[in-house]
């Protein structure tokens, strides 16, 4: 599997598991602004993170268009389904 896969799918699974601990965090905070800030900052630790993984020395412009934008969309509804249950 290539670097672009790895990043792909890791911030995928982190973008479905961040979006349930931001539902958790909106319940007992009460607060929507802390968790779309908190996925902001779990985003770019995950591209840190994941540059010294894969040992690639890519700008945030590559995880974006590999995996970053799929973390987004994936937090985003997972978010918004957990927090209509």
């Amino acid at each position: 599997m290539n670097n672009e896969s790895k990043s792909f799918w890791i911030l995928s699974v982190v973008g479905v598991v961040f979006g349930y601990v931001s539902f958790l965090l909106n319940k007992s905070l009460q607060s929507s602004i802390i968790p779309l800030v908190l996925a902001i900052v779990v985003l770019y630790a995950s591209a840190t993170v994941l540059r010294k993984i894969l040992k690639v020395n890519e700008k945030m412009k590559w995880f974006m268009s590999n995996g970053g934008w799929v973390y987004v969309f994936l937090w985003f509804v997972t978010w918004i389904i957990f927090y209509n249950l």
